[in-house]
């Protein structure tokens, strides 16, 4: 393919040798600093991912007839599959020379440019890389359903630009060609318009496609002028599938990532931080899920319906639809212990993302889990405790309340609680290859310890540790309920080897200013908590689960009233004791300075407006009202109810 009188080879060759490594010209400055790649989501590599999801923002699919983005028409594509002609001088399709071993030109290689000089600079001062994503699984199609990642130009200016000869490169040291592909002659972007291109080495050659891929751990894009000059170079941070990075709004410096992709389209007006480096992905969930009350749509058919009935905890085809986008093929099932509640009810539900396209994810989450809150007659008591336990820092999910409609009926108000799993950890451990264990009425006991789960029955028939990620290593859980054999200050020594007790001491202290009595250390046996053994110190770390039970009537039971070997033991040593009354009352304090009951407060007004509308919960609204007053009752006169049980240290 011409690219003004040369090919595409030479052009690239040409203006790499013009760049010198550094960043070629006047304007060509070194990328800003902090654009470090972090770690990337878990996904396949990006590029060239399955179909599975519908387009989104009402954008066209990549690359179709009629799909040409704003402001930037496209000449038509290369046949598919079709045979590029070898430009003069040059290779076939564009493809860069060889490069020898190591990289670098062979001497003997002779000149590889030819003497046509390159077009005259043009006005380009305000075209800008306004969005792209780096990993594409269901957001948006080309015309063989595939889904390559994509970018989008936008041209700032007052005038009509010439794209022709323009090189993108993701090389920050501008020196491997291989890194590099220009843009083909006639391809033009108007005042004002968007130019979207999709970013993909395996298609045939076409005018909108790159032969590049972007990397979704992080990495550098730069577009340079035919001259070797550079018109912008971007460093960016980890990214995650389908969600894309936008300035907001248009030609701005204010970058966020952003559910609302608008590929080829003008992007929406956002409250961010300027700066020059695009931010990494993580924590967008906050924003999308958590904070606010999202809506889940879930399109389930009537056979897949009927599987739930016989088998509700068996994962169906499902397609969820969140804010105008779809996610094709998503598995849906049931769950819950106690809480369990048929589909024709109102169901707690699990919701696995990538179940028929493997690595995709949803606001950098792999599953979803829905909970019905059959056992929580105030609606909010989850968001609430898990609101505390992260407060206290404790590694505890994320949550908030979400609405929920199964084939458009409304299935009422749910809590949204974030699956504890190893992408849960990798938010918090640097090591996430030790073992995670789910915890179902089972102590550190040695007869307990030992029994290996049911594999028929979800939840298991009997109490175990089932293992949720990781090898199945029970050593320290094995080591730990022996030394809680011995007497009080013998067992709680041997213990420290297993134990971080400043890290126990804040979850249990967590449990007994929240009233989370139905579970581990205070239910017989223990219930509702995950347990996590780092690899390295095989030490076990603590996190609470199954919130629901929480914020009982005043004034709770005996706090000290716990059933685990590893508290009672903890209350036969003082000096163990004196560190759960202090974490206690550390916990107390917290909550009061938190101001609780207006956290209470604001997520009981997220939800008021719907909780007459949900017609499955199993009470009415005026014993949801009478519920949520003895709650805040129980939290405002909380201090004072300790207080009488375990005096302030």
């Amino acid at each position: 393919m011409a690219h003004g009188g040369r090919s595409l080879a030479a052009l690239v060759a040409l203006t790499f040798a013009a760049c010198g490594g550094g960043g070629g010209g006047d304007e060509g400055a070194d990328p800003p600093a902090g654009g470090t790649p972090t770690t990337a989501d878990s996904g396949p590599p990006a590029g060239g991912e399955g179909p599975g999801g519908t387009v989104g923002g009402g954008a066209q699919p990549v690359g179709t007839t009629g799909g040409a983005p704003t402001g930037g028409a496209l000449p038509d594509a290369s046949p598919v599959g079709g045979t590029p002609e070898a430009d003069e001088g040059g290779l076939p399709g564009g493809v860069v020379p060889d490069l020898g071993a190591g990289g670098a030109p062979t001497v003997d290689a002779g000149p590889v440019v030819d003497a046509t000089p390159p077009p005259p600079r043009q006005d380009d001062d305000g075209l800008v890389i306004n969005e792209f994503m780096a990993s594409n699984h269901y957001s948006l199609f080309d015309e063989n359903e595939l889904t390559p990642d994509w970018l989008e130009l936008y041209n700032g200016t007052d005038h009509a630009l010439d794209l022709g000869g323009y090189i993108f490169t993701t090389d920050p040291e501008r020196l491997d060609p291989d890194l590099a592909d220009a843009l083909p002659d006639g391809l033009t972007i108007e005042a004002g318009g968007h130019l979207l291109l999709r970013f993909d080495p395996g298609a045939p050659r076409a005018p909108d496609r790159v032969a590049l891929n972007l990397e979704k751990a992080g990495g550098t894009i730069t577009l340079l002028r035919p001259d070797g000059t550079e018109v912008e170079s971007l460093d960016y941070f980890a990214q995650t599938a389908d969600l894309s990075a936008a300035r907001t709004p248009d030609g701005s410096n204010v970058w966020n990532i952003v559910w609302e992709i608008s590929p080829g389209g003008a992007n929406p007006d956002m409250r961010g931080r300027p700066s020059n480096v695009v931010p990494a992905a993580d924590g967008v969930a906050n924003k999308y899920l958590f904070d606010v009350l999202p809506e889940f749509r879930f399109t389930v058919s009537e056979a897949n319906l009927e599987s739930l009935r016989v088998q509700p905890r068996e994962y169906v085809e499902a397609d969820l639809t969140f804010q105008g986008r779809t996610i094709r093929g998503v598995g849906l099932r049931l769950k819950g212990q106690n809480s369990f509640l048929p589909i024709d009810r109102k169901p707690s539900l699990k919701i696995k993302i990538d179940y028929t396209n493997g690595g995709a994810l949803f606001m950098g989450l792999d599953t979803v889990t829905l909970n019905n809150m059959s056992g929580d007659p105030t609606l909010v008591h989850e968001v609430m405790g898990y609101w505390m336990a992260r407060s206290a820092g404790l590694y505890a999910s994320r949550a908030g309340s979400a609405l929920v409609y199964i084939n458009d009926a409304f299935y009422g108000v749910y809590s949204n609680i974030e699956t504890v799993d190893k992408r849960f950890l990798s938010r918090w451990f640097a090591d996430t290859t030790g073992s995670l264990y789910e915890s179902f009425d089972v102590d550190f006991r040695p007869n307990l310890v030992a029994l290996e789960c049911d594999e028929v029955n979800d939840p298991p028939a009997h109490g175990c540790y089932e293992l949720e990620a990781g090898e199945p290593d029970k050593t320290a859980l094995i080591a730990l309920a022996d030394a809680l054999t011995r007497p009080g200050p013998e067992a709680i020594d041997a213990a420290s080897q297993f134990v971080d007790f400043d890290q126990f001491h804040l979850y249990w202290g967590v449990c007994g200013t929240i009233g989370q009595f139905d579970s581990f250390p205070y239910s017989n046996p223990g219930d509702d908590y995950y347990i996590y053994v780092e690899p390295e110190s095989q030490r076990i770390t603590f996190m609470p689960w199954g919130m629901d039970e929480t914020y009982p009537g005043r004034p709770g039971r005996n706090i000290e009233g716990v059933s685990s070997m590893l508290t009672q033991r903890c209350l036969e040593d003082e000096n163990c004791t004196r560190g759960w009354r202090l974490a206690l009352w550390s916990m107390l304090d917290l909550a009061r300075d938190l101001d609780a009951p207006a956290e209470m407060d604001a997520r009981v007004a997220l939800i008021e407006p719907w909780i007459d509308q949900d017609m499955r919960k199993p009470l009415s609204t005026a014993q949801v009202e009478a519920a949520q007053r003895a709650m805040r009752d129980f939290i405002v006169h909380r201090q004072d109810d300790v207080e009488r049980m375990v005096p302030r240290p």
